[in-house]
């Protein structure tokens, strides 16, 4: 989801979560390793178009989102000022604000 308005508005974040979080193809391997087989990962997409300044009131509250605790504090606050700007002089504007649920199955011989 790296088109995302949250990787859009806060950069740094994305780096961040490309390293804590493995690839579909990652964790398929993983599951196989461990042992198990007709593994299958399914991806469904959840959100939509926010208006930029609903998604400013969203990311000012840091604790709802995890990615947003990834840079320092004032690298957040310079980015979310931008967004903040943004929203000021369009408020109405939309942006995606789209997140990516995987679900693993598989089973154990």
């Amino acid at each position: 989801m790296m088109d995302t308005a949250l990787y859009e508005w806060f950069p740094d974040s994305l780096a961040s979560d490309l390293e804590a979080h493995p690839s579909r193809q990652a964790l398929e391997e993983f599951a196989r390793a461990a042992g198990f087989a007709d593994v299958r990962v399914q991806v469904q997409t959840v959100g939509g178009p926010v208006t930029l300044k609903d998604l400013a009131e969203k990311y000012s509250r840091k604790e709802g989102c995890s990615q947003l605790n990834a840079p320092p504090q004032e690298v957040f606050d310079a980015q979310l000022q931008g967004l903040r700007a943004a929203a000021h002089a369009s408020p109405t504007q939309l942006a995606s604000d789209h997140t990516a649920l995987l679900r693993l199955t598989a089973s154990h011989p």
